[in-house]
């Protein structure tokens, strides 16, 4: 996202799936948020024209528990890293 990433290893990747915020959440703005989803503290990268994708971790990082970032082509990306995983 910009200047910004986020590195997350396969082995700590719990799932990976399409994911569509609740109505509230969407008004935020483009940009990097974080929130809390499900009761679950979320890094969210994102653009409001495009799909969201929601990486769900094993492991926590610091308070992180999800990872959601916009992406044209979503169910690509899911594709590969279920490929990568060998799910």
């Amino acid at each position: 996202f910009g200047i910004f990433s986020w590195v997350i290893a396969l082995n700590n990747i719990e799932y990976i799936q399409l994911h569509e915020l609740p109505s509230l959440m969407k008004y935020g703005g483009a940009g990097i948020h974080f929130m809390t989803i499900r009761n679950r503290y979320r890094a969210s990268f994102n653009f409001l024209e495009y799909p969201r994708v929601v990486v769900s971790l094993k492991k926590k990082s610091g308070l992180v528990q999800d990872i959601s970032f916009s992406t044209v082509h979503p169910e690509e990306f899911i594709r590969v890293i279920e490929r990568m995983k060998g799910i």
